[in-house]
């Protein structure tokens, strides 16, 4: 009162205080990322139960790939001059399914790339003897 009225003088300069003006605010953002957090945790929960059957898992036609895309680096350690060409067949076809979901093709013609691989796959497994590293057997137990 003395500055301003008495002496027709301004009021003394008072810096930008952010707190004052982020407290009102807080409440409101900490508020929308509650309700963002559980809208993403609804959406993850729904999604999980979306994976058709003998796809490998609740991820889809992208967890099937990569449970097959691990199931070929594990088989790679067991293979020999024998079943070396069907490995490389089945890694060129889980490379081929992979490039084809980062094009957009269609998810039937990606679903039948990783089939191929899989029946690659499964002979190679079948081929050193280990029953737990067939397709079907290791994407069930190993990956679920």
């Amino acid at each position: 009162m003395r500055y301003a009225g008495l002496f027709d003088r301004p009021l003394p300069y008072r810096p930008f205080d952010p707190l004052r003006v982020a407290l009102p605010a807080l409440p409101w953002i900490f508020a929308g990322c509650v309700a963002g957090f559980v809208v993403l945790s609804i959406r993850t929960v729904r999604g999980t139960g979306r994976g058709r059957p003998g796809e490998g898992g609740p991820g889809g036609t992208p967890a099937r790939l990569a449970g097959l895309s691990a199931l070929a680096v594990e088989l790679s350690l067991l293979t020999d001059a024998h079943t070396d060409p069907a490995l490389v067949r089945g890694v060129g076809r889980l490379r081929a399914a992979r490039d084809a979901i980062d094009d957009g093709l269609p998810d039937r013609h990606v679903r039948g790339l990783l089939a191929d691989a899989a029946a690659e796959l499964d002979a190679v497994a079948r081929d050193v003897r280990m029953p737990g590293y067939r397709p079907d057997v290791y994407l069930r137990t190993r990956l679920s």
